[in-house]
């Protein structure tokens, strides 16, 4: 009798000790437990007074994997960020932007250099152009690198709109002459990255135009060829 109640004691126990790992050590608390560095994006920006660019930023445990995270975020500079990540250029120079995670205090970084900008006809403050239902958000913009006469340019850029279909890169002559230089399909809340070549002497200004799928011009967004 007394060797049974020691069997069913130690059954007991070791069940009470299998929920209490099984508590200890479940993804969510494992992961923030491991949180090693926070990465933010696009760690390395170039835009002009009065524009827009939105930063995000990811945590990442020792097996390099996403953990959950809701930064706070900071500017050190000439602009102002707000909750979402949504960052404003309000003057020349350059920025320090910083999400930090409150509970473990890791933080992640990134520059910003902010050039004085000249509009042109048809331009917003932002330097961008609302056509209909639809929205680009540049997030990163890089031009210039590489050769003297055919350098390379790098676009990285968000769209939304409920009929998005494509969007399209194209390069504007002084003569107001348009030759496309690349295109994507895409949809609501697509990045899409575009790497290209371009003329850097005949190029004044870049336009991205995005489209429905009937073909519509429902957002623009044209800049010029500052480097």
């Amino acid at each position: 009798m007394r060797c049974f109640r020691r069997r069913i004691m130690k059954r007991i126990g070791l069940t009470i000790l299998l929920s209490f790992s099984t508590v200890a050590y479940s993804p969510i608390q494992l992961a923030a437990q491991e949180e090693k560095r926070i990465e933010v994006f696009p760690k390395n920006a170039k835009i002009r007074v009065g524009q827009t660019s939105m930063f995000s930023a990811t945590g990442y445990g020792r097996d390099n994997q996403p953990v959950p995270l809701s930064p706070v975020w900071h500017v050190t500079g000439g602009g102002t960020i707000d909750k979402s990540g949504m960052f404003r250029a309000t003057s020349k120079g350059i920025c320090t932007i910083t999400a930090k995670d409150p509970t473990s205090k890791h933080f992640g970084i990134a520059k910003v250099v902010i050039v004085e900008g000249r509009q042109s006809s048809g331009q917003t403050k932002e330097d961008v152009v609302l056509t209909g239902p639809g929205r680009i958000n540049v997030t990163k913009w890089d031009i210039g690198r590489g050769n003297m006469f055919k350098p390379k340019g790098s676009f990285v850029a968000q769209v939304f709109g409920e009929n998005v279909a494509e969007i399209k890169l194209y390069g504007i002559e002084a003569s107001g002459k348009l030759q496309e230089i690349q295109a994507f399909s895409c949809k609501d809340e697509s990045m899409v990255t575009f790497n290209f070549k371009y003329d850097r002497f005949g190029t004044k200004y870049f336009e991205l135009i995005l489209y429905d799928n009937s073909g519509e011009v429902i957002a623009r967004d044209k800049r010029e060829n500052l480097e």
